[in-house]
């Protein structure tokens, strides 16, 4: 396995960090999980997608399949910061159709995904 860990306050380290994940995703024939929303809300609506680690990742991996899935309830884990933690929470995980990537830009690539897991939890734009 492997991941990147980024410092969302070092940009130019992050970014070399999903260049490496992308190399290794390649090299290995490996899958990423990106949370495209950054932080994750407290009261469950997603936040705006960022499409930055997307389009760092397909530069280097442009064949990379994308696919959206949509996790219910996560945040009442944490919704009281990290302690205490809440228990006993049902999690979903849904996985969704992969996104047609044919003749798009990683931010409508971005905004793909996010429409699809906004459908799922039924939350709009804002």
């Amino acid at each position: 396995g492997g991941g990147a860990n980024i410092d969302r306050k070092d940009s130019k380290h992050a970014v070399s960090e999903i260049i490496k994940l992308g190399r290794r995703m390649k090299e290995h024939n490996w899958g990423a999980v990106i949370f495209a929303e950054g932080t994750r809300a407290k009261d469950g609506k997603l936040k705006p997608f960022q499409v930055g680690g997307i389009a760092t990742l397909l530069k280097v991996v442009p064949n990379a399949l994308v696919v959206p899935v949509a996790i219910e309830n996560s945040w009442k884990i944490v919704r009281y910061g990290s302690f205490p933690l809440s228990v006993a929470e049902q999690i979903k995980w849904t996985v969704l159709p992969a996104i047609d990537k044919t003749e798009k830009s990683a931010e409508e690539i971005t905004l793909a995904a996010e429409l699809a897991i906004r459908t799922k939890l039924n939350q709009t734009l804002a």
